[in-house]
């Protein structure tokens, strides 16, 4: 999907690309090894692999990989206690509390209840 939006015109190109260019190496570690998972399996006959095997496949052809070495990964953003994104995350979490407290009634619900439900979001 980000191939085709980068190859259009449009106000989404540049980023686009930039993800293409990013995703560079992570394509070449799925095309050098799908294949050679796949023969393991066809010549072992074995359907569904364990991480043991895939393990023991990706070990066995690492040193065939080839990888681009990245540009700028020796400049970085430094890490800011109040990143840009803080205000948008705050203004997010303050709207579901309100959302909350408006559509969810506390005093109907038992201690227990509350706890019980509660400790099941992930």
């Amino acid at each position: 999907m980000v191939l085709r939006v980068s190859t259009n015109t449009g106000q989404w190109k540049e980023p686009a690309s930039k993800v293409t260019h990013s995703l560079v190496n992570v394509r070449a570690i799925i095309n050098h090894f799908n294949p050679k998972i796949e023969s393991y399996a066809a010549v072992n006959h074995i359907s569904q692999l364990s991480e043991d095997q895939v393990l023991e496949v990706v070990r066995s052809n690492y040193d065939t990989l080839t990888l681009k070495l990245q540009d700028g990964l020796d400049q970085f953003e430094r890490y800011s206690e109040q990143p840009k994104e803080a205000a948008f995350f705050k203004e997010l979490v303050r709207s579901i509390s309100l959302n909350v407290r408006k559509n969810v009634s506390l005093n109907t619900l038992s201690q227990d209840l509350l706890l019980k439900e509660f400790s099941t979001i992930s």
